[in-house]
């Protein structure tokens, strides 16, 4: 099952906004691969590009709050950071152990499903701080 996009995930920003599009279409592709079985190195350049792109739109959107002084941003830095231990450890594992249906499960959960609830919870609380 896909995760949708829709205009309930955008918070006003174009550059962010764009972004957690591409996360959750890479996101969404990444589950496509793991459904179709593709070969093993093509889901680890996945999750490693998911991985990598992430922390880079973290970068962005942590700039963004910094620049419109929002209150919330030591928390929502530690939302960031906690995730980017989560996804990278999801990444080693699955080089490490390969897939299983718990891992694939897991991935879901931890990464999918949580991306999905910080953008609508933690990140909208951004958007009644953008001019």
């Amino acid at each position: 099952m896909a995760y949708k996009w829709d205009s309930s995930l955008e918070i006003g920003d174009k550059t962010v906004d764009a972004q957690h599009k591409e996360l959750v279409e890479k996101f969404n592709d990444l589950l496509a691969s793991l459904a179709l079985g593709r070969p093993v190195n093509e889901l680890e350049n996945a999750l490693d590009f998911l991985c990598q792109y992430t922390v880079e739109h973290f970068v962005a959107e942590e700039a963004l709050m910094l620049q419109v002084d929002f209150p919330g941003y030591k928390e929502h830095k530690s939302q960031h950071e906690f995730f980017k231990v989560t996804a990278t450890e999801f990444a080693e594992q699955f080089k490490r152990e390969g897939l299983s249906e718990d891992l694939s499960i897991q991935l879901r959960l931890n990464i999918g499903d949580w991306l999905i609830t910080h953008i609508k919870g933690e990140d909208s609380k951004i958007k009644g701080y953008l001019k």
